[in-house]
């Protein structure tokens, strides 16, 4: 074969792959759950909550939130990258369940300001 051949080839096979990646990650969602229906079973799955910022303590390395809707729930944030949030917030975070002490908290990977 051309080398000219098999460079469209793979080209043409690339963008087909990217469209298709594409198209699939558009449809999916992580689905939004109440704190109350959110347990140590849940482990390991990625959930979306929305609530109020009721606590913040900084540590070195992580940022702990206390995010309230009528339940409450502890969210932790590795500090990657700074984060600029305050008590009374509106937030929609989307994250990893996981447990502490016997108790489910969210491993947050995204937060949003609402």
């Amino acid at each position: 074969m051309k080398e000219s051949l098999l460079i469209k080839l793979a080209l043409v096979t690339s963008l087909a792959g990217l469209l298709i990646l594409f198209f699939i990650s558009g449809n999916l969602d992580v689905e939004e759950k109440p704190l109350g229906k959110i347990s140590v079973e849940n482990l390991e799955d990625y959930v979306k909550i929305k609530g109020q910022v009721t606590g913040i303590t900084h540590t070195e390395n992580a940022v702990f939130l206390k995010v309230t809707q009528p339940q409450e729930m502890d969210i932790v944030v590795f500090k990657d990258t700074p984060l600029n949030l305050s008590k009374g917030a509106h937030v929609e975070i989307i994250g990893k369940v996981d447990e502490y002490e016997n108790k489910p908290e969210i491993l947050a990977e995204l937060i949003r300001v609402t």
